[in-house]
């Protein structure tokens, strides 16, 4: 099986800044989550990212069907040059969860909208 590789820039606190090789394959969000499920950076996963990849995945960490690993390395400016590698199906639960995500978020946004438009703030 195919494996597809992912470089890019992330600013020390997990953001993504730059992507540096396959930009095409990838959208910016699917790598976040794939940077949040692997890296070995405690304060850059989230509790929802965890339990959407133990939903999907049967375990926070790729292993058996999924299989993906990250290497990150501090640059000279202080961002974190992240090299990420995973098969197919990892790359697909990571546009899922990435998916949930932001329909989440809309859905809180369309929500924040509705009670402003009623208090009229």
């Amino acid at each position: 099986m195919n494996k597809l590789h992912y470089k890019g820039l992330f600013s020390i606190d997990g953001e993504l800044i730059n992507t540096t090789y396959n930009p095409h394959l990838f959208e910016s969000e699917t790598t976040q989550i794939a940077y949040r499920i692997l890296t070995p950076i405690k304060e850059h996963k989230t509790q929802e990212i965890l339990d959407l990849a133990y939903s999907y995945m049967g375990c926070y960490s790729p292993r058996g069907d999924y299989r993906g690993h990250a290497t990150a390395r501090l640059t000279n400016e202080g961002s974190l040059r992240v090299s990420i590698v995973g098969n197919p199906q990892f790359w697909e639960v990571c546009k899922k969860i990435s998916n949930v995500i932001i329909n989440h978020q809309r859905i809180i946004n369309h929500e924040y909208r509705i009670l402003r438009q009623k208090t009229g703030r």
